[in-house]
């Protein structure tokens, strides 16, 4: 089996080094099979869109600072893959098409799809091929959609989208990655252990959140988590951390809003239909 880890990048330096620096090589002894990990960089500023999405590509400094660590080898270990399409509308999906092209092209067995604010640090990833089972994804958050920070995809849900990825002007504001990648499902998806997963959010949710990431780090690299300031501001450090209490009043919020639930069900009709035609 062989594992391939795309990094989607454009202006946040510090979690791709952290992947790369310190979990890939840990990666590497767990899965039963080479690795390789790609970092596929955004290298132009592409804001202008007139969306939200803008927030995704805006940060001329940022952009530098990926620059400066690239060249100073910070991420050593990972190939890089250098980009300048400029897709307005949605800044992010070139990068989605040339991830998935990636993993295609280097025979990935399993395909663990990372954004450059978030980190997947997953002890077993060395059964995948069990937690999956007959799913073609495995995802780390109880979402309706599929969450695009982190997922598992098997090569037959990368054939399948990898195409639909190269039409990048059929990605707008009003048509979402997430959705997209949920509607190519032809299983059901797997559940895998949601600890092993978390991101930077403006909001917090179960291991998402900007103190869910200093507490990651400071289990993986204790003496790093003051880099974590060159990408989120001052202080990381010295952030608290996050409270059994805390971390059950976000899992409360979490598709609390109705039209999150009435999602939820409607998913779950779809996955329980999949299960049991034994998909």
């Amino acid at each position: 089996m062989k594992a391939v880890v795309t990094i989607l990048q454009c202006r946040r330096a510090v979690l791709p080094y952290l992947f790369v620096r310190h979990v890939l090589p840990r990666m590497r002894e767990w899965f039963p099979g080479p690795v390789d990990c790609v970092i596929v960089q955004h290298r132009v500023d592409a804001a202008g869109g007139g969306t939200a999405l803008e927030s995704l590509a805006q940060g001329a400094g940022g952009i530098a600072t990926v620059r400066e660590w690239t060249a100073a080898g910070r991420y050593a270990g990972a190939e890089i893959i250098g980009h300048e399409i400029v897709h307005r509308p949605y800044p992010t999906v070139p990068g989605y098409h040339l991830a998935v092209l990636a993993a295609l092209e280097r025979g990935a067995d399993f395909h663990l799809m990372l954004e450059d604010d978030a980190i997947v640090i997953d002890p077993d990833c060395g059964r995948w091929d069990e937690r999956l089972g007959r799913s073609e994804v495995g995802v780390y958050r109880r979402f309706h959609e599929i969450n695009t920070a982190y997922y598992v995809a098997r090569p037959s849900f990368d054939r399948r989208i990898v195409g639909r990825l190269a039409n990048y002007q059929a990605f707008t504001w009003k048509r979402r990655m997430e959705p997209f990648l949920r509607s190519q499902l032809r299983t059901s998806r797997a559940y895998l252990e949601p600890s092993c997963a978390v991101r930077y959010h403006h909001r917090e949710y179960p291991y998402t959140g900007l103190r869910y990431v200093v507490d990651c780090v400071r289990a993986l690299a204790p003496d790093e988590v003051p880099l974590l300031d060159v990408d989120f501001g001052p202080g990381c450090a010295e952030l608290p951390p996050v409270t059994p209490e805390e971390r059950r009043r976000h899992a409360a919020r979490d598709g609390a809003r109705w039209v999150d639930r009435v999602r939820r069900l409607r998913a779950g009709a779809v996955q329980a239909a999949y299960r049991a035609i034994g998909r």
